[in-house]
């Protein structure tokens, strides 16, 4: 997980795992490469954004945990390397993409911050998360197994090979992701566009087992038993949940007509593009800003641009 430490820097909160302080830097090294993690006023990660936001500029607000906020540095997170390549792919200068991830944050975490990311006067809400509302259900799970089958989880054997045994199955993994996740979407894009804010989602990327080898598997296994809070998942239970995640946003989107950014049906999943199990290294950053870049976004974005643009309307006058 080291490219999000510094995101862990107890320095950096005002109330660990939902604010970070405003206006903070920090620089270090770790393991011989830098890290530099900087907040701005309202304490997300970006620097100082004009405010208000001129009429000009078409904004887009990423909101997330920390396959949001995470990066070496501010300018090699997701929402960074994305503002540059809708600029390139469209050709304007007209779009700031802003970082409101924050690290462990749920759904229903970034329900709670909508007033925060509305204060950025933005265009567009960008919602990118879903595996800490997955890690919020198994951890539920775990406290709820019962005597006996608390016991037989102490075993690493059983817990690896019988995994399945004691978790949900799909049909009350998708009842949680609706009952937890779903709702709080939905209650976010209602916020959102009453304040006449679009609201698009993105599905979230996972890696691609079914073509991983022995030694990939196991580094996801590993990752998973000694990374992470809940050790009940194998790599197989662990995308399949995600899977469930996906299908459930995608089918809000439908049912609201909201955008949906399909970003999980065009992610390469390369094993080795990924820190651990969900948090990717340089060029999987590289390759989920690629996957955002649907033919439905750019499209979108772009017939927002030309409405939006002040040129066009005083030619129209």
């Amino acid at each position: 997980m080291l490219g999000f430490a510094a995101a862990l820097d107890s320095t950096l909160w005002e109330q660990p795992f939902y604010a970070y302080r405003p206006s903070q830097s920090i620089e270090r090294t770790v393991l011989g490469r830098e890290f530099e993690f900087r907040t701005d006023e309202f304490g997300f990660r970006n620097d100082p954004i004009e405010h208000p936001k001129p009429d000009s500029v078409y904004r887009i607000v990423c909101v997330g945990g920390s396959t949001t906020v995470s990066g070496w540095t501010n300018e090699s997170t997701y929402p960074a390397r994305l503002e540059a390549a809708l600029r390139d792919t469209l050709g304007t200068g007209r779009i700031e993409v802003v970082n409101c991830g924050i690290s462990g944050y749920t759904a229903k975490a970034e329900r709670r911050r909508i007033d925060d990311y509305l204060s950025y006067d933005p265009d567009l809400l960008l919602e990118y998360n879903g595996v800490n509302d997955i890690w919020e259900a198994l951890e539920l799970r775990e406290r709820r197994l019962g005597r006996w089958k608390s016991i037989l989880a102490r075993s690493l054997f059983l817990r690896t090979r019988f995994s399945e045994w004691f978790l949900p199955d799909e049909d009350q993994m998708e009842r949680a992701i609706d009952r937890q996740t779903i709702r709080a979407l939905g209650s976010l894009a209602d916020v959102a566009e009453k304040e006449g804010v679009d609201v698009a989602f993105a599905t979230f990327a996972r890696p691609r087992i079914e073509s991983a080898g022995r030694a990939e598997w196991e580094f996801l296994w590993y990752d998973l038993h000694h990374g992470w809070p809940g050790q009940l998942l194998v790599p197989e239970t662990y995308v399949r949940w995600i899977d469930i995640y996906n299908r459930r946003l995608r089918a809000l989107c439908a049912r609201r007509e909201l955008l949906c950014i399909d970003v999980a049906a065009r992610f390469p999943g390369r094993v080795e593009a990924f820190r651990d199990i969900c948090h990717l290294k340089d060029e999987g950053i590289e390759e989920k800003v690629d996957a955002l870049l649907t033919p439905e976004f750019l499209e979108f974005v772009e017939a927002e641009l030309e409405e939006g643009d002040p040129a066009a309307e005083a030619e129209n006058d």
